[in-house]
């Protein structure tokens, strides 16, 4: 097991099976697990869902619209059921 600060998480990203973890450091660590499991154990006021595939760590986004969430250089779609979501946390950036 890998004990992982989740300040240490930029955002997560779920692929087939696995669930990856992308780490401000610039590791990814894989685990086999799924999103909605991870959303569940994730504190809501740190970390949002804005697609079936992705949960972004709040402090992280620098940028975001109803259409992508960017952080670093990395930008992420919003999925279309997560915009709502996503706009109502005007605080994020």
């Amino acid at each position: 097991n890998v004990v992982i600060p989740l300040p240490d998480i930029f955002y997560i990203e779920s692929k087939d099976n696995y669930v990856f973890l992308n780490l401000t450091d610039g590791r990814q660590v894989k685990t086999l697990t799924t999103l909605t499991a991870l959303t569940t154990q994730l504190p809501a006021d740190e970390f949002v869902r804005i697609h079936k595939s992705f949960i972004v760590g709040r402090r992280h986004v620098s940028c975001f619209n109803n259409r992508q969430v960017i952080i670093g250089s990395t930008v992420l779609p919003v999925g279309r059921t997560y915009s709502d979501t996503v706009r109502q946390f005007s605080i994020l950036g």
